[in-house]
Order: structure tokens, then C-alpha cells, then sequence
């Protein structure tokens, strides 16, 4: 899709997730570090491990070691009012356009209804909207 397709991710840790907000500080620290893809992916892949753990910030300390972070300041950054504040600036946004459960994926400012949340539903969708965009 080259520059036809802009991706933006946000935040919107929900109360029902013990750590999630947390986590959610934890990628927005690493992004501090140009390293927030590689917070996510492995917050997303250790997930089951950090949602259980009684202490889910010293994984995510281990985990921002193993992607090469400079620890001292993740720390710092995870307990910054920068990360704190685009973590619930994301979360405000999320509820103002009603969003309820996670992932939810929008295509130019419209939700993808949930059966299509998959490769070829979304593939679907964005060729939907590029041509809808090209007839304007």
C-alpha cells in the first residue's frame, strides 16, 4: 500500500486488565527509545506470562533490557507524566469514539465490524476505502 496506508496505534488498557495500563506505559517508555514496535511485540507475545504476574514491571524491565533499552531510563520514562499522559490522552480518545473492547481497528474514522477483523477482511476494507477514495 506504500503511502496510501498510515497506521496508527492507541492505547486503551482496560480496568478489567490488571496490568494493562502498565504495559501500556512500558511501550510508550521503549517508544521514548525509538524501540515502541518492539515493546509491543513482546508485550503481546509474553501476555499470558506479565497479565498473571504479581509484579508484571520487573518482566517489563527484563523485557526492555532484552530489546537493548537503557534501563534507568525506561524507568524513568514509565513513571514520566509524558507517558502517563499519552496513555490516557489515547484512553480518553478511545471512549469519546465509544470503543468498549480491544483490539478495535478503524479504517478512515469507521470501525471494522468484528467478522471482519481478520487478513482478508481487512485487506478487503482498505481496498474498499482506497478505491472509495479514488473516485473523490
Amino acid at each position: 500500500y506504500d503511502s496510501r496506508l498510515r497506521v496508527v496505534f492507541r492505547n486503551f488498557p482496560l480496568g478489567v486488565h490488571e496490568h494493562a495500563r502498565e504495559a501500556a506505559l512500558a511501550a510508550e517508555a521503549a517508544g521514548l527509545q525509538d524501540h515502541f514496535w518492539e515493546m509491543h511485540d513482546v508485550l503481546y507475545r509474553e501476555q499470558e506470562t506479565w497479565s498473571k504476574a504479581p509484579n508484571a514491571r520487573e518482566l517489563f524491565e527484563s523485557y526492555a533490557g532484552t530489546i537493548g533499552l537503557d534501563l534507568d531510563k525506561f524507568r524513568k520514562d514509565m513513571d514520566g507524566e509524558k507517558t502517563k499522559e499519552r496513555v490516557e490522552a489515547d484512553r480518553r480518545r478511545g471512549e469519546s469514539l465509544g470503543i468498549q473492547t480491544t483490539p478495535t481497528l478503524f479504517i478512515n474514522n469507521q470501525p471494522v465490524d468484528q467478522k471482519d477483523r481478520n487478513p482478508q477482511g481487512i485487506r478487503a476494507e482498505i481496498n474498499a476505502a482506497l478505491e472509495k477514495k479514488s473516485q473523490t
